[in-house]
């Protein structure tokens, strides 16, 4: 399969946390993550904090793959932020197509999370990839949720019972964005999907061009109904895709994009 492990992954090291300057003492109950090459220091932590590396992280994420051959040979992706504090990577399984109305595919894709820098907890997504726009597709709930800290092994089974499940959950998500593709949306659903996503003034008005763009309509049109969930929700994704530059702030929205649609009931 297409490993990640080969790549080279940020050092990282417990260190104990001292206050004062002669003499120093140290503090109990705490210590520092700190990558010992660049001196980064990346999070205190209390002495409880299990530290999972992320090679090791994606070991058991990439193990779990190894044992689903049905799921075919994936495509990885890997990328750092936060001088290697967090980390971000995608397997992507293209070999498995699943159709979402007449003209749309979708594919299995896996996204994980790794955090040296508590600015976010440490999970496991399950998702989808559309096929035409490449647009990697949040579905409707996280499927393994790290807040609680878990060590790279007890991570495996967790994983292992979402690739269990993923095929038929994949299938059942695309029968509702199937039925998506004709569901337009109403203007005061728009509004609040927008505001749900807390973009700014500068992206909302981008994305407000391009809805209009997709559908060829000014907003104010919406009531026509040409605009359907389906194109909504993609524009949302192409937009989080492909145009968010900072790592940390495309997880963070493709987190509140699955949170809008699920608390709205969608």
């Amino acid at each position: 399969m297409d490993t990640l492990l080969n790549r080279e992954f940020p050092r990282v090291e417990p260190q104990p946390v001292s206050w004062g300057y002669l003499p120093s003492y140290l503090m109990d109950g705490y210590k520092a993550l700190v990558n010992p090459d660049t001196k980064t220091v990346y999070s205190v932590v209390s002495d409880r904090y299990r530290l999972v590396r992320h090679e090791d992280l994606l070991a058991s994420v990439e193990e779990a793959i190894s044992l689903h051959p049905e799921y075919g040979r994936p495509v990885a992706r890997l990328e750092f932020s936060n001088d290697g504090g967090r980390m971000w990577a995608e397997y992507v399984f293209p070999e498995v197509r699943v159709p979402v109305g007449e003209d749309d595919m979708i594919s299995p894709r896996v996204v994980v999370h790794g955090s040296y820098d508590t600015s976010a907890s440490s999970g496991v997504d399950f998702g989808a990839w559309r096929l035409v726009c490449r647009n990697g597709l949040t579905m409707g709930e996280k499927t393994v949720s790290l807040r609680r800290r878990h060590t790279a092994r007890e991570v495996l089974p967790l994983v292992m019972e979402q690739l269990d499940q993923g095929l038929e959950v994949l299938a059942r998500q695309a029968r509702i964005w199937t039925d998506w593709t004709e569901r337009p949306v109403r203007p005061h659903e728009y509004e609040e999907i927008m505001e749900g996503m807390e973009l700014g003034r500068k992206a909302t008005e981008e994305l407000h061009r391009e809805v209009e763009t997709a559908c060829n309509l000014r907003l104010e049109g919406l009531r026509t109904r040409t605009l359907t969930w389906w194109v909504l929700f993609n524009i949302l994704t192409h937009y989080v895709t492909h145009r968010v530059r900072s790592l940390d702030r495309r997880v963070r929205l493709e987190a509140r994009l699955r949170r809008v649609f699920r608390e709205s009931g969608r």
